[in-house]
């Protein structure tokens, strides 16, 4: 549907409806909710949606590469005193699961098979350098060659991709509820580096 000038009446709706958010009008959640029910268009909403799913990984992957930024190897096998894991473990469990949303988005994992099985679920901690704990260094560059290939397959989802059921175990649910999942475990691991990095001494704020 267009106006005169041959521009799209809805795609006008959702410049009013940004204009309107930019602006900072106080707006209850019952009148936000209402203004984008009536400014955005579907398609809209999408790519709305898969920028934000987007923006978490890349965020995520932001704030890991300043937790990790001066550390060793060595850095990250210091076990804290308390239950929990070493650095190590926490970033070899987020390029694991990394990888379980690379498989759901089409894409080969990164990890091989013998490197998964140290950074699992429900595993021992890591509080020695042994044959199976991957390099730091390694771990990293997982984690940087994910997020690109992440980042271009999340941004490149039509409504149906998101849409598409996931079966996990015996849970069903969409892709979109998947990437919304793993983004949230993600950022909750994360946030354990921030401790972590003290760990090794560094005694700094980095966020």
């Amino acid at each position: 549907m267009c106006d005169g000038d041959g521009v799209n009446i809805l795609t006008n709706r959702a410049i009013v409806f940004l204009l309107i958010i930019e602006s900072k009008m106080t707006l209850t959640g019952e009148q936000l909710f209402m203004l984008k029910l009536f400014y955005l268009t579907q398609e809209d909403i999408l790519m709305h949606d898969v920028k934000v799913l987007a923006n978490v990984y890349t965020r995520n992957k932001m704030v890991l590469a300043r937790q990790l930024e001066g550390l060793s190897h060595a850095d990250s096998l210091i076990q804290p005193e308390t239950r929990g894991n070493c650095l190590n473990f926490v970033l070899g469990h987020i390029v694991v699961y990394r990888d379980f949303v690379m498989e759901m988005l089409g894409l080969a994992p990164l990890m091989d098979p013998a490197e998964r099985s140290r950074y699992g679920t429900d595993v021992d901690p890591i509080t020695e350098d042994d044959e199976d704990v991957v390099p730091l260094e390694r771990l990293i560059t997982l984690l940087d060659q994910s997020n690109e290939l992440l980042i271009e397959a999340i941004e490149g989802l039509s409504a149906e991709g998101l849409e598409r059921e996931v079966q996990l175990g015996s849970s069903t649910a969409t892709l979109g509820q998947r990437l919304e999942f793993f983004g949230w475990h993600e950022a909750y691991h994360v946030g354990q580096t921030e401790f972590l990095r003290q760990l090794a001494g560094t005694d700094d704020k980095v966020i």
